[in-house]
């Protein structure tokens, strides 16, 4: 479903191609012709870069977030259900680490704590601070009456 304001996001992201033009934006090139078959094939690459840091992040979990497997990017019109605003982040720090730019470093920073902000609203359904919880992750001294908590995230895993 596309919505008619905004034709370039499908299904609740945009296509590769769309969220390359704005990483060019970002690092200064104004003609946005720039963007050849070089670029446009090592963009690929780097986008199935995040791809591979999203699928081993702690906070992804693939039955809620991609259902079906999260698929690598075959063509720049493709969309995957990664939020924008981390695939953006990660195209952008790529391509200065590619450029050998001085913003390599925040521009790292910035895509991690992008890619857990997002994928940690994605997990919970919640955005921002949560209420603080102590949960034993091996089911503490009680085990027939505290749920698990899974390792990496503290969310309940059963009852």
């Amino acid at each position: 479903m596309s919505n008619m304001l905004s034709p370039n996001i499908k299904d609740g992201n945009s296509p590769l191609d769309y969220i390359m033009r704005r990483v060019l934006i970002r690092h200064g090139e104004s003609s946005l012709d720039a963007a050849d078959d070089a670029y446009i094939m090592m963009m690929v690459e780097f986008a199935n870069e995040v791809i591979d840091q999203v699928k081993a992040h702690p906070y992804y979990d693939e039955a809620t977030m991609a259902p079906g497997g999260l698929k690598y990017y075959t063509s720049q019109h493709d969309a995957r259900p990664v939020p924008d605003s981390v695939m953006l982040a990660g195209l952008s720090y790529m391509y200065a680490l590619q450029q050998g730019s001085s913003k390599t470093g925040p521009l790292q920073s910035i895509f991690f704590q992008t890619m857990n902000r997002d994928l940690w609203i994605l997990l919970t359904g919640s955005a921002g601070s949560q209420k603080l919880r102590m949960r034993p992750v091996d089911g503490g001294a009680h085990k027939a009456s505290s749920p698990k908590a899974d390792v990496n995230t503290g969310q309940i895993t059963s009852e």
